[in-house]
């Protein structure tokens, strides 16, 4: 099997686990760095455990569509109602930026911290920020974003769409794009 079939099929398999854990609750599962960690929603808190920690925080952000952690800093990062807020394991907000010019409503699909920026995805939009949530980026994409993921050994980004697998590089230029045909993700 080639690369590019090997690839689609992965991240074919990711987008349907994702369909089943948001049926079961919107609990958000994923790997950075190789280390595992949760974060789930339930009635305005956010509630997780650290990699490689027993240490669990709660915060309570009833407006969050979106959450991820920074492997890097371990800030948990959080998107909801047009304002990107970072705040660390205790629940002490260390960021707060209001980004009026961006969608409102419910449309935020996948939240992602790498390569010294912060990764927004909402509708056919992939926008980057830096670690103080100032935007650098915008980039319009011709379908809707499903999911973004990290190839931390190849400093990638993969942007899951409908249609396409597009590898950017650390600061979002397109390398590659691979045809796939995926479900799109509400």
């Amino acid at each position: 099997m080639s690369r590019d079939a090997l690839l689609s099929n992965m991240l074919r398999t990711i987008c349907k686990s994702i369909v089943t854990g948001l049926l079961i609750g919107l609990i958000f599962q994923t790997a950075i760095a190789e280390q595992s960690f949760y974060i789930a929603m339930n009635d305005g808190q956010l509630t997780g455990r650290l990699p490689e920690s027993e240490k669990a925080f709660s915060i309570s952000v009833a407006y969050a569509e979106v959450a991820t952690l920074s492997s890097r800093s371990g800030n948990i990062w959080v998107y909801g109602k047009q304002r990107l807020q970072a705040y660390n394991p205790d629940g002490n907000r260390l960021i707060d930026q209001h980004h009026p010019n961006l969608p409102t409503g419910n449309s935020a699909t996948d939240l992602g911290v790498g390569y010294d920026s912060v990764w927004l995805a909402i509708g056919r939009a992939l926008y980057r920020f830096n670690e103080q949530g100032e935007l650098i980026k915008r980039r319009v994409f011709r379908t809707p974003i499903n999911e973004i993921h990290f190839d931390v050994k190849k400093s990638q980004i993969l942007v899951v769409t409908p249609s396409y697998v597009f590898i950017l590089d650390s600061k979002g230029q397109e390398l590659k794009r691979i045809r796939t045909r995926l479900p799109h993700i509400a």
